[in-house]
C-alpha cells in the first residue's frame, strides 16, 4: 500500500475522466492505417472493446461531463478531486505507517480508527462530504449514499461526475493494489493475524477475496456551494 501506487491510481482516474485522445495517439492510430498492407481479402474484424455504460442516475441527479462543467459547478468539481486526493492520501500515509510499525494487524486497527476521522477532518476543511464505499463493505458505516448507489449496483469502473441544481457529485473508482491483498485478498494472500483480526473488529466484514487490479470500491465527494459549515462534533 505505497503512496506511489494511490498516486498512479488517483492519476489513471484523472486521465479517466478526460475523453479527448492525446495527439500521440491520433498519430499512432493514423500511422497504422497507413502501413497497413494492401489486400483484396476482407479486413479483419476485431471485437469493439466492452464498455460499461454509465448508470442510470438516482432521482433528481443527471450525469455531468467535468469538462463542460461552468461557474459555480466548475469549481465544485475542482473541490471534489481535491478533498478526495487529501482523503486518499492522508489515509495512506496513516495506514502504511501503522504497517510498518505494527504490521498488518496494525494497519487495521488503524483503518478503523483513522479513516472515519480523516473523512470528518477533510469534509471540515473544506465545507464538502467526502467518504468512501464498495459492493463489499467492511464497515456497514459505508454504505453508498442515495445518488452514489446507482455507480455501486452497476460496479461502473470510472470516474463519474453527476449534478443536481448546484450540487456537485464525484465517484472515483479504487483499484485494488497488491501490497492490498494482505488485509483484502484471497484466504491464502491474508497476512498472518489478519483474519482474526478482522473477525474482532469487523464481524460483518466482506471486503475479502480480491485480487489485485479488481474493483475494491470508490471515493465518493458532495460539494454544495454555500452550503453552511458543518458542525462542530
Amino acid at each position: 500500500m505505497k503512496k506511489t501506487l494511490f498516486m498512479l491510481v488517483v492519476g489513471l482516474a484523472l486521465v479517466g475522466c478526460d475523453q479527448k485522445p492525446a495527439d500521440g495517439d491520433t498519430k499512432e492510430k493514423n500511422q497504422a492505417v497507413i502501413e497497413q498492407p494492401q489486400t483484396n481479402a476482407a479486413p479483419e474484424k476485431k471485437p469493439s472493446p466492452k464498455t460499461t455504460p454509465a448508470p442510470t442516475p438516482a432521482e433528481g441527479w443527471a450525469v455531468a461531463d467535468a469538462s463542460k462543467l461552468e461557474g459555480a459547478q466548475k469549481e465544485s468539481y475542482l473541490l471534489a478531486v481535491k478533498g478526495r486526493n487529501a482523503l486518499g492520501q492522508r489515509l495512506m500515509k496513516k495506514v502504511t505507517e501503522a504497517v510498518s510499525k505494527d504490521g498488518h494487524v496494525g494497519g487495521i486497527k488503524a483503518c478503523k480508527i483513522e479513516a472515519p476521522a480523516i473523512a470528518s477532518a477533510v469534509s471540515q476543511e473544506h465545507n464538502i462530504q467526502v467518504g468512501r464505499t464498495s459492493y463489499k463493505l467492511r464497515n456497514p458505516e459505508n454504505a453508498p449514499k442515495d445518488w452514489v448507489k446507482p455507480v455501486v449496483d452497476a460496479k461502473y469502473d470510472k470516474p463519474i461526475v453527476f449534478t443536481k441544481d448546484q450540487t456537485v457529485g464525484l465517484v472515483s473508482p479504487i483499484k485494488l493494489g497488491e501490497m492490498c491483498t494482505s488485509c483484502h485478498g484471497t484466504k491464502d494472500k491474508l497476512a498472518e493475524g489478519v483474519s482474526a483480526e478482522l473477525a474482532t473488529l469487523y464481524p460483518q466484514d466482506q471486503a475479502t477475496d480480491f485480487n489485485a487490479g479488481d474493483l475494491r470500491g470508490w471515493f465518493w465527494v458532495e460539494v454544495t456551494p454555500n452550503k453552511p459549515e458543518p458542525s462542530e462534533l
